[in-house]
């Protein structure tokens, strides 16, 4: 096999690969029990554009599982679509996030909240703990900020399997938080035919997410953050009037509106009202309709079937994470094998663990519709089969679909979100996690500093303000119309073209390449910049095509608009 390798790397190095072994993921403590859980979702409008509806889904899930409805538990609400899923299968069980520190909803009079955030994924968590963080810093009790998080599925793992950029994922102050570090990543990107590697000298790690969790909810609990184990039924706003108790004394009474939240404790059932001065949506994809879009909602997705599992042995490098391997030779039974390659371009992203343990997963980047689970599965177990590799158990199968692109959150509503509820996902890549960790300490900087002015306003003006002077701000939604566009470039791509896409971003300079994927580029010149070099490094099918995205597609206004300087005057 050929070898070639590209960039250098820019975090720091670290030690080989950790052994998994003694993290187990967690069972129910009722026998034999298996998780269907769903982690994300969107509004229901949104979900008339998905491939597969809740209920649909649902059956689905249970055939897959092979499970009697009774058997098969179904958390985070139906009603809305899932966007990740993951069954966990006879593991032993481990540790699990304690809830016993979490208050519970008493029933009794309206307490006020300068901030509520509805959530406890990492972007909830990471927000709130640097919410009470930064206002215990800053000043004495009576002026500090009453911060209160609301989670509904508070004593459960996170289940996704996030796979974060180690130079990243060190500057959000959870860099211990891992599972499993490569010091190189590799893809395959070469014609068909070739086996040439491409080496990226830049480290790449599985998040611990259940070890992240509790470090967040350590840092919340230490932070004097409230943390209910509560599920929210309704936010709607309130005048100031009808003010209940509690609330920082640095509020001076200026507000003309609040908040009002009823929900209701997930252990006691008791319903409870809360008042809130802002309230910040952090459920992911779920929204659970309290994020409005500024127009329909037709976002690309990334779809990806995994599994993490025992073989008899793998090809694959201990040392090296495969990022993408984007061969197609499992699929050259016949000429309409290949066309269907072609047409419905796929990856395989593999984190090997020890020598008969991986973690591996069929992806498709980006489409619209999504691919359907079913498809992937197929490819997945057809590859693997190709490349020799024998599975003997499967410790956990995932589901994951991520929207991409799509509408923009409205900015002029009254609840703010943040994270995925606030389009945090990168259009043509999915990544999040990073994004949103590294953006809490200044978005709750300016959310403190908000709420501290002496002309605070009410909730609703409060969260449009925040909404475009820190979420969206005119430089972040210039830099999202550039990253739209290459999102939706690559929609339309077949796999040739993919490959040769992704061998020409790969040759650009690490830094160059690592900007646009961790958000960078945040000036038009350095969005030119990217352009160019990617333009020259293409092949003349790939100029071609680029071209006539640019000049001629459907997204081009986002393209000049994010890179021309005389666009940027208003």
């Amino acid at each position: 096999m050929k070898e070639r390798r590209t960039g250098t790397g820019t975090g720091t190095k670290m030690a080989a690969v950790r052994s998994s072994e003694g993290h187990g993921l967690v069972r129910s403590h009722e026998p034999h029990v298996w998780y269907c859980t769903a982690f994300q979702g969107w509004s229901a409008a949104a979900q008339r554009n998905r491939p597969l509806d809740s209920s649909v889904w649902t059956q689905t899930a249970r055939a897959k599982c092979g499970l009697q409805d009774s058997r098969l538990r179904v958390h985070g609400g139906m009603r809305r679509a899932c966007t990740h899923v993951s069954v966990r299968m006879q593991m032993p069980q481990i540790k699990e996030v304690p809830t016993s520190d979490a208050e519970k909803l008493d029933g009794g009079d309206e307490d006020v909240f300068d901030v509520v955030v509805i959530g406890g994924g990492p972007a909830g968590l990471s927000l709130a703990a640097e919410l009470g963080a930064q206002s215990r810093a800053s000043g004495g009790e009576a002026a500090r900020t009453k911060v209160l998080l609301l989670d509904a599925t508070l004593d459960r793992r996170w289940l996704p399997n996030y796979g974060v950029w180690v130079d990243e994922y060190e500057t959000t102050g959870y860099g211990d938080c891992v599972r499993n570090v490569w010091p190189r990543t590799t893809v395959f990107l070469a014609p068909d035919g070739e086996q040439t590697k491409t080496v990226l000298e830049r480290p790449y790690a599985r998040v611990d997410p259940i070890r992240l969790k509790q470090t967040m909810l350590d840092r919340c609990a230490q932070a004097g953050v409230v943390v209910r184990h509560a599920r929210v039924n309704t936010v709607e706003k309130v005048d100031s009037s009808s003010r209940g108790r509690g609330g920082s004394s640095g509020d001076g009474g200026m507000e003309k509106q609040l908040s009002r939240l009823t929900c209701t404790d997930c252990a006691s059932e008791v319903r409870s009202t809360l008042q809130a001065r802002l309230v910040v949506d952090s459920t992911g994809h779920a929204l659970e309709d309290r994020i409005e879009f500024e127009t329909k909602h037709d976002p690309g997705y990334q779809g990806a079937y995994g599994i993490e599992c025992d073989v008899a042995s793998h090809p694959f490098a201990l040392d090296e994470m495969l990022l993408m391997d984007y061969r197609s030779d499992h699929m050259k039974g016949s000429p309409e094998e290949v066309e269907e390659a072609e047409k419905v371009p796929l990856f395989l992203y593999v984190m090997p663990s020890s020598p008969t343990r991986i973690f591996v997963e069929e992806t498709s980047l980006v489409a619209r519709p999504a691919v359907p689970f079913d498809y992937l599965k197929r490819q997945l177990y057809k590859r693997l089969e190709h490349y020799g590799v024998r599975v003997e158990r499967v410790l956990e199968e995932e589901f994951c679909l991520i929207p991409m692109g799509g509408a923009l959150p409205k900015l002029d509503q009254p609840v703010l979100g943040y994270g995925g509820a606030a389009g945090f996902v990168h259009p043509a890549t999915g990544y999040s996690l990073t994004r949103s960790l590294n953006a809490s300490p200044a978005t709750a900087a300016q959310i403190l500093s908000a709420l501290s002015a002496p002309s605070a306003r009410g909730s609703a003006s409060l969260s449009e303000a925040l909404w475009r002077e820190t979420i969206w701000t005119r430089e972040r939604l210039l830099q999202r119309d550039f990253l739209v566009f290459g999102g939706e470039f690559l929609i339309d791509q077949r796999l040739s073209m993919i490959r040769s896409f992704f061998s020409a971003f790969f040759d650009l300079p690490t830094p160059l390449w690592s900007a646009y994927l961790a958000f960078g580029l945040l000036s038009p010149v350095e969005r030119v910049e990217y352009g160019l070099r990617m333009f020259v490094l293409m092949d003349i099918p790939a100029k071609s095509a680029i071209l006539q995205a640019a000049l001629l597609g459907p997204h081009s206004h986002r393209l000049f608009r994010s890179i021309l300087p005389f666009l940027l005057r208003q």
